[in-house]
């Protein structure tokens, strides 16, 4: 295969609106992500005496933790939509709050509903 052809593929590959909303979504929940994976790190350092000093402030401490990893999902949803909307021209709000009550609804569905 040539060189050229290659490129042609990968370029019409990068150049999909869906990747690159994808890609750019999840690109702006990188400080949150790196917010949440600090407070991680520093709640389970192997280190039995810094468990013993931390033990007070865990529950403190975890709440960013929680906020930021255990939504990260909520996040990407929200982000995720609001690049694809620059693509159709809509507006990023409504869609992205259109976007998480379906996340919400199938996430539950079949717990609940047995969808």
């Amino acid at each position: 295969m040539n060189f050229d052809t290659i490129s042609e593929k990968m370029g019409a590959v990068a150049n999909n609106r869906y990747l690159t909303a994808i890609r750019d979504g999840m690109a702006v929940i990188i400080p949150v992500s790196i917010i949440g994976s600090f407070f991680t790190i520093l709640l389970n350092l192997p280190i039995d005496a810094w468990k013993a000093f931390i033990q007070p402030y865990a529950s403190m401490l975890s709440i960013p933790m929680y906020y930021s990893i255990s939504l990260m999902a909520v996040y990407c949803v929200f982000s995720i939509t609001s690049s694809l909307c620059k693509f159709y021209d809509l507006d990023p709000v409504s869609t992205s709050v259109l976007a998480e009550m379906s996340f919400f609804y199938f996430s539950n569905c079949s717990k609940r509903f047995k969808c």
